[in-house]
């Protein structure tokens, strides 16, 4: 059968570099060929086709325009998907896309995060720079090693509870105050709590004392919080004893 129904011309184009074809029509049996497409930073704003696109397991459409992920619904094969700095709102067609491994949302306008709650696959999920307040739908993905929430709306952290695979946690720029669901989190090797200009709201860290896996080589970064003076005279330095690198701010006096 034949199918050449792109509406947007850049992605037809990046359609084409794929399967190698120029010009001429593009047939279903092309589009079924196509195992990895990579069209970043391509001012591609419709994806209307790639739906036939059936067999894609990696799809990178970072830095585009995009703003309607409906198409990608049934790309259920895909395990690889890079969608990084587009204006993705609505998540709902990604509900079903359970083989996802690597989800890059970060720079959207996403503020729902409900249709994620069953990709229990994922390994890493960037989030980062979106308008997230309820986190809560992150709760069963406990196969994720990598997770990065940076300059969201977060203030309840409740949901980490289970997620003790996780290595790596960026949560700065966020308004946390309580730490204590991150002291079951035993495998954490790098914990971003803060940065430049991306604090939050945090004076005690009880809980990373009480983390009985941050130890050597494992890094915590702590600046622009309000950390109190049991953080500063007794945690920080007992963290550091225990060969953590912590960054955080000059106590003020």
């Amino acid at each position: 059968m034949r199918f050449s129904q792109f509406d947007d011309p850049n992605l037809e184009a990046a359609i084409r570099e794929a399967i190698r074809k120029s010009e001429g029509v593009i047939t279903e049996g092309d589009l079924r060929s196509i195992i990895e497409l990579k069209a970043p930073d391509n001012n591609i704003s419709d994806i209307t086709g790639i739906e036939k696109c059936v067999n894609l397991k990696m799809l990178m459409l970072y830095e585009n325009q995009i703003n309607d992920v409906a198409p990608l619904s049934s790309l259920t094969r895909l395990t690889d998907l890079w969608l990084r700095v587009n204006q993705v709102r609505d998540l709902s067609a990604l509900s079903n896309l359970t083989n996802l491994t690597f989800l890059n949302l970060g720079q959207n306008q996403i503020s729902d995060i409900t249709p994620l709650s069953n990709l229990t696959n994922l390994t890493l999920l960037n989030l980062a720079y979106n308008q997230i307040a309820d986190p809560s739908p992150l709760a069963n993905l406990t196969n994720l090693k990598r997770l990065y929430l940076r300059d969201n709306s977060i203030s309840d952290v409740a949901f980490l509870s289970n997620l003790s695979n996780l290595t790596c946690l960026w949560l700065d720029g966020n308004q946390i105050t309580d730490l204590a669901p991150l002291a079951k989190l035993i495998n954490l090797e790098k914990l971003y709590l803060g940065g430049s200009n991306w604090g939050n709201s945090i004076s005690d860290i009880t809980p990373l004392m009480e983390n009985k896996g941050l130890s050597e080589g494992d890094e915590v970064n702590l600046e622009g919080n309000p950390l109190n003076d049991e953080a500063y005279d007794v945690h920080i330095p007992a963290l550091k004893k225990r060969g953590v690198k912590v960054s955080f701010d000059p106590k003020q006096h």
